[in-house]
């Protein structure tokens, strides 16, 4: 399948997309439940007027961030996982109008924490960073984050189509596709302080978030400043708490 998206300066198609609602949710227990959340989310999405898809070109979502600066903050560096996807939804007219992404990472030996100080993060040779890139860690559950992590960013939703539900729904795919692939034990995002209201337990699920911000990061050249940010935090059996409860309302 192939959808095209506009930038600020062309028009782009991207071949990579699949539809979420073909994807294997493995063969393992709780992969009947999986595919239920899956199918029921997907529903959801066509009847708010979008259809989900998904992409491992992180290009590609750095161009649609691009062309939306008006109504998101820039991404981040790519994050230096060994895998990661994102989900777009899309509208009737082929704009992406809502995304998130996932990363994997591996924190068996240094902590969530640890990689955003050191910058491990975002390079694996942090010699690599810009002059002046740096990040400020102070979250206690972040260095108490270990082993296999997703890591959730580029969480957007089109202004026009806002108040729909579509972020949180976008971000349950997210967490149910990194669950049927590779069994985290975390899931973790950082959090600016105008969309921390967006993340309730009633809107988002069983999640920690920090109360107030823990973690900064700077990068002069890139022409932003950060704001500080909090610690959003789920763990596996919360997110099949979620998964059941989101079942049982079907």
């Amino acid at each position: 399948m192939s959808v095209d998206i506009y930038s600020r300066d062309k028009k782009a198609t991207f071949s990579d997309w699949k539809s979420v609602d073909s994807l294997s949710m493995g063969s393992g227990p709780l992969s009947t439940l999986l595919s239920d959340a899956r199918d029921r989310l997907c529903a959801d999405a066509l009847a708010a007027g979008v259809r989900l898809v998904i992409s491992e070109a992180w290009q590609g979502l750095e161009q649609v961030n691009r062309a939306n600066l008006s109504s998101w903050l820039p991404i981040m560096h790519q994050p230096n996982g060994s895998a990661s996807f994102w989900i777009g939804a899309v509208d009737a007219r082929g704009d992406v109008v809502g995304t998130q992404a996932g990363v994997l990472l591996d924190c068996s030996t240094h902590s969530f924490g640890d990689k955003l100080s050191d910058l491990t993060f975002f390079y694996a040779d942090p010699t690599e960073a810009a002059p002046g890139e740096r990040c400020f860690c102070a979250s206690n559950p972040a260095f108490e984050t270990r082993g296999k992590v997703c890591y959730i960013t580029a969480g957007w939703t089109h202004p026009r189509m806002r108040g729909m539900g579509l972020f949180h729904l976008i971000g349950r795919v997210v967490r149910i596709l990194a669950l049927a692939w590779w069994t985290p034990k975390w899931w973790v995002g950082m959090v600016a302080p105008e969309t921390a209201p967006q993340w309730t337990e009633a809107k988002a699920g069983r999640r920690l978030l920090e109360a107030r911000p823990t973690i900064l990061y700077q990068h002069p050249s890139a022409g932003y400043d950060y704001p500080p940010l909090r610690l959003l935090r789920f763990c596996r059996a919360g997110v099949v708490l979620d998964m059941q409860a989101l079942i049982r309302q079907s």
